[in-house]
């Protein structure tokens, strides 16, 4: 998800946030071209979802290639499969690895990991050499029924709430429970009024599941205040298209400088 939710992100800002902001270029002419090395994008969603992803990938103007694998990166672009394309900033987002401290006791005292450095673990979520150890989150490879738990927060946040009652358990010297990941959904948001939305049954894209996201992400922030802010400063881009600073590089001073989002620049 992090690949196409950059490229709808890149694709936006360069087709409708920045197309006034300069003078010398042109950012209509702006190439996004996303990466797939799989047959479809985006395969933990239905594959319905997967194709209306793509549909609104392709409505951004982003160019979207599957079946082959990126085997070379260097400063005139990237290798693709046996296809070149050319690029001057490339953005990898490719999988997550475990942390260091992670990798680092692979192979140590009995400690499996898989290929990311994440350390196996048992359905109580500790680890089999060492049971007093608990691994959670994305640096632990959960696998229930076939499938890998996945590295994200509410993952991991039901994974220490389980750690927590197991660690209780012990203490009252009753059996450890095992642990279940309750799925609340996944979603990816492609770009404005553009997102993709599946939870069991229910599967939604365009525009109510972008709201949906937005709602999600308001909902899961600390306190009350947060959410105004967030709410007020997301409500101002969306009505404005604003995306904050510019970034304006003076290549015969050779310093950044940054301007207001409604300064003209000057590169």
């Amino acid at each position: 998800p992090t690949g196409v939710e950059l490229a709808g992100a890149v694709a936006e800002i360069a087709l409708k946030t920045l197309r006034s902001d300069f003078r010398n270029i042109d950012t209509k002419d702006t190439r996004v071209v996303l990466v797939e090395a799989a047959d479809s994008l985006l395969t933990s969603f239905h594959p319905e979802l997967r194709l209306k992803a793509l549909k609104q990938l392709q409505a951004l103007g982003v160019e979207v290639r599957f079946g082959a694998p990126v085997s070379e990166i260097n400063t005139s672009g990237v290798q693709v499969g046996e296809d070149f394309v050319g690029a001057e900033t490339v953005l990898w987002a490719a999988g997550v690895e475990a942390g260091p401290l992670a990798r680092s006791l692979g192979g140590q005292a009995a400690i499996q990991t898989d290929r990311a450095g994440r350390i196996e673990v048992q359905p109580d979520c500790s680890v089999a050499t060492h049971p007093a150890l608990f691994v959670i989150g994305d640096a632990a490879k959960f696998v229930e029924d076939g499938k890998q738990v996945p590295g994200l927060a509410p993952a991991a946040i039901q994974m220490g709430q389980h750690v927590a009652k197991v660690i209780a358990a012990d203490l009252t010297q009753k059996e450890r429970p095992t642990f279940s990941y309750f799925e609340k959904g996944s979603m990816a948001t492609i770009g404005r009024n553009k997102a993709i939305l599946e939870a069991g049954r229910i599967r939604m894209s365009g525009r109510f599941a972008w709201l949906a996201w937005v709602g999600v992400h308001l909902v899961t922030l600390i306190n009350f205040r947060s959410r105004t802010s967030v709410m007020a400063k997301w409500a101002w881009a969306w009505l404005w298209w604003d995306r904050g600073g510019r970034l304006v590089w003076d290549v015969e001073e050779g310093a950044p400088e940054q301007v207001d989002g409604d300064q003209k620049g000057a590169a």
